[in-house]
């Protein structure tokens, strides 16, 4: 199954980040690691740079989570869940796609190549009017 949101749909910001099925790994400046919640995590996305250049003229069709278990949870208490509702409440409320983490076959699905080849591992969050495709 290819990704449900693609850039065929428009432009998808992708951000690779070290999640559990609730929370996101992130490093301070002087590289502390620390876990933030989904909207302390949407609000480091939508002020850094590079998102907020894609975003200054362009509608985006998704947030991609790739490399990361976000998608575990697919309920209220779910990293990609409370990610996706934090960046609504930034006037961001844009489809969330992330993996569940799961492994299949012996192939993690957090690696690209098994994302795309295996069905059900992919999640799509949010309220976003984005068509999607399975």
């Amino acid at each position: 199954m290819a990704l449900p949101v693609t850039a065929d749909h428009g432009p998808v910001f992708h951000v690779d980040v070290d999640a559990t099925a609730d929370r996101f790994g992130v490093r301070l400046a002087d590289g502390t690691p620390v876990s933030v919640d989904g909207p302390t995590f949407a609000k480091l996305v939508a002020k850094s740079s590079p998102f907020r250049s894609l975003t200054k003229h362009t509608e985006l069709a998704a947030v991609a989570l790739p490399g990361s278990r976000a998608g575990a949870l697919t309920h209220a208490d779910g990293a990609a869940h409370s990610f996706q509702r934090g960046l609504a409440e930034l006037g961001r409320d844009v489809p969330v796609v992330a993996a569940d983490g799961r492994t299949v076959g012996g192939c993690s699905v957090t690696r690209t190549r098994c994302l795309y080849g295996r069905a059900g591992l992919v999640h799509v969050f949010g309220a976003g009017e984005a068509a999607v495709s399975r």
